[in-house]
């Protein structure tokens, strides 16, 4: 009996092995896009600064004092 359960054992541990792969592979590629996804709206917000479509925030504004070009960036 012992003979025969071993192989079931090692049979369903191997089919969880291939799960776990399958799902680990999924997650990285999740992670993967949503990094890209975040590093292109962190862009995207940048420009947006840059060409005065939207205005900075005032934390960043309240840091970044001290030169003509930043006090006017600020306005």
């Amino acid at each position: 009996m012992i003979g025969n359960a071993t192989p079931d054992f090692k049979s369903r541990i191997k089919i969880y092995a291939a799960k776990l792969v399958d799902y680990s592979w999924d997650a990285s590629l999740v992670i993967t896009f949503l990094f890209g996804a975040i590093v292109l709206v962190m862009l995207m917000f940048a420009l947006a600064i840059n060409y005065k479509l939207i205005s900075p925030p005032p934390l960043l504004c309240h840091y970044m004092i001290g030169e003509l070009h930043i006090e006017e960036f600020c306005k």
